[in-house]
């Protein structure tokens, strides 16, 4: 009878040794049974206090016994309060409190981006090829296939083409269907000025990660040109321009013609 008397007694003793001084565990669930975490568990009495991970689930230690009162709180949701018992593990349900706010406005206003890093000004040497122009932009590479009628792209900085975008006065020339622009499809009479913007920041988008080539067409003169060379090629511009009071107008025409008939040998027969 004494050893048994000393057994019960023994149990009651660990048990109250488990639940003072150690450790308690559990988990914070929303009233839909989801997980909040990083909620707090604070032990009035001891001031010791617990922070839930990414799942809930916390831990906390401290001088803890039965009765004590735990405050478990998190942002966005009620605070409650609970009471230890002699279980070890515990589940809190909190229940959402909506976080009201004053009305807040937010006003903003579109700035136009100002092409004013390097501007590259059309020489008389540039009205015979298209890309003359622009391979006096440092940085930039030209990529061609397929001769005067085939595809002409660039690049800054060593990029990929997708990644410079072109413009005319601030109108995007970009292709939607691969990011890239056809050089080959411009007039070279329209490639006055080229402006280049290497930092242009969100105003174009992921297009212009390596910069942004702005072509200014203004040409303030009236003019006639016709150019000729060899193998077929032949070119006609002709620009008007003319200004009335506040008005200025500028119209132009033109075409260009290469049939290409370049000689060739093959197996000892020329054509």
């Amino acid at each position: 009878m004494l050893k048994k008397t000393l057994c019960i007694l023994s149990c009651i003793l660990l048990q109250y040794s488990l639940l003072t001084g150690n450790v308690i565990t559990g988990i914070i669930t929303s009233s839909d049974n989801n997980p909040i975490p990083y909620s707090i568990v604070f032990h009035k009495s001891s001031g010791d206090w617990a922070l839930s991970d990414e799942n809930g689930f916390f831990q906390l230690s401290g001088n803890l016994s039965p009765g004590d009162t735990l405050t478990i709180s998190r942002f966005g949701f009620e605070t409650r309060e609970a009471i230890i018992t002699r279980d070890s593990r515990y589940q809190f349900l909190l229940n959402s409190e909506p976080i009201t706010m004053e009305t807040i406005i937010i006003m903003g206003q579109k700035s136009k981006f100002n092409f004013n890093e390097k501007t590259i000004t059309n020489n008389p040497i540039d009205s015979h090829s298209r890309t003359s122009i622009f391979q006096r932009i440092p940085g930039l590479t030209f990529n061609s296939s397929g001769g005067l009628a085939g595809n002409t792209s660039f690049s800054l900085d060593g990029g990929n083409s997708s990644h410079t975008k072109l413009t005319l006065e601030g109108v995007d020339l970009t292709s939607s269907q691969n990011g890239g622009t056809d050089v080959s499809q411009l007039p070279i009479q329209v490639l006055d000025q080229v402006t280049i913007a290497k930092s242009p920041g969100v105003f174009w988008g992921s297009g212009a990660m390596d910069g942004v080539l702005n072509i200014n067409p203004w040409i303030d003169q009236t003019f006639v040109e016709i150019t000729g060379g060899s193998y077929g090629y032949s070119s006609a511009t002709a620009n008007f321009h003319s200004k009335i009071k506040n008005w200025t107008y500028t119209f132009q025409t033109g075409g260009t013609v290469d049939e290409g008939n370049y000689p060739y040998s093959w197996e000892d027969t020329s054509a």
